[in-house]
């Protein structure tokens, strides 16, 4: 902990933050809408500045009809209840 962190990526960890308490969890593709194309590095930001983020892999389809994964990201346990941040 304790690594510092550019104002661009404290901007995006923020709209994160919003978009995670707005929305309950954020995926690459919400991340995208608002500039965010590393979202994996932002939540790594934000889980060393102590916010107890988890993930839940999900499994889909895409047009094209091929199983893909992707990460859900939301703040808590992964039993759905809340944890606090800092």
């Amino acid at each position: 902990m304790g690594r510092e962190i550019s104002k661009r990526t404290k901007s995006q960890c923020d709209k994160i933050l919003d978009y995670i308490q707005t929305h309950g969890s954020i995926t690459q593709m919400d991340a995208v809408q608002f500039g965010c194309y590393r979202l994996s590095a932002r939540i790594y930001d934000l889980r060393d500045a102590g916010y107890p983020i988890t993930t839940t892999m999900r499994v889909s389809k895409n047009r094209e009809g091929h199983t893909m994964q992707y990460a859900v990201y939301r703040i808590g346990a992964e039993d759905g209840s809340f944890l606090q941040a800092p």
